[in-house]
């Protein structure tokens, strides 16, 4: 079934948004050439499911493969707040076609209506966004701290958050009150991790307990939830708010 027209774009399409689309029709074609046994083309279809919500009957889009995709979660949401429309019978739609609508309606974002600190670096925002869009078929590499539910490493990849307006959260965190772990809080899961690599066969005995007690953390909190990140998370989100959870690598 076909999507109902987007309103007329703000911008013209770059050379980025063509890349976007096609540079994810060809990387698929790779993979289907290397794993041509192992893939479908059912692998590329994404079933539309209809729902109630806030009294509406609105669409999103069901995962297609196991696995995380932070595409479907951003998508949902512009579904959602019916930013992006689809044709009221339609039951399927491609992968290239969700690229393609959300390309589009990067486009067409105003961006007078941005924050100041994003209106200086709007344009190439818009083009570094549309350079990495297809990594979000499969997963982006995120990297969040541990001192709030709304903190991660700021990277290209998280740029459309911002631009959609988007909030991304996380309940990995690491309770105030652990004194253990209280001076670790403000670092990313990388330096976590690679601090623990480090100072595991040290000689000097508060680095390998230090060392001892970030690998207690972790292993038991491998769910990447915590009992304090579920009390921030819960003060934090406003009702009825929309928003992407980030747990176990997937975008929910």
């Amino acid at each position: 079934m076909s999507e109902a027209p987007l309103p007329s774009r703000r911008h013209q399409r770059s050379n980025s948004y063509d890349r976007a689309v096609s540079g994810m029709q060809s990387g698929s074609t790779m993979q289907n050439s290397a794993t041509a046994s192992a893939r479908t083309e059912q692998d590329n279809i994404y079933l539309i499911k209809w729902i109630d919500f806030n009294h509406e009957r609105l669409p999103i889009l069901l995962q297609n493969v196991n696995g995380p995709c932070p595409l479907l979660a951003i998508v949902n949401i512009l579904l959602l707040r019916k930013r992006i429309l689809l044709h009221p019978t339609a039951t399927t739609i491609s992968t290239e076609r969700v690229v393609a609508l959300l390309a589009e309606y990067l486009l067409q974002i105003d961006s007078t209506k941005l924050p100041n600190r994003q209106q200086a670096n709007y344009e190439q925002n818009i083009e570094d966004t549309l350079a990495v869009l297809p990594q979000f078929l499969t997963g982006l590499d995120i990297n969040l701290r541990f001192n709030g539910v709304d903190q991660f490493e700021y990277t290209r990849e998280c740029i459309i958050f911002d631009l959609l307006g988007i909030q991304l959260y996380h309940g990995w965190i690491i309770d105030p009150q652990n004194k253990q772990l209280q001076a670790l809080r403000f670092s990313s899961y990388n330096q976590l991790v690679e601090k623990m690599l480090r100072q595991k066969h040290s000689d000097n005995e508060n680095l390998s307990r230090e060392s001892l007690s970030i690998e207690q953390f972790l292993e038991e909190n491998r769910s990447q939830l915590t009992c304090y990140g579920i009390l921030k998370l819960n003060e934090t989100m406003q009702d009825n708010q929309l928003a992407v959870l980030f747990r176990n690598n997937h975008f929910n």
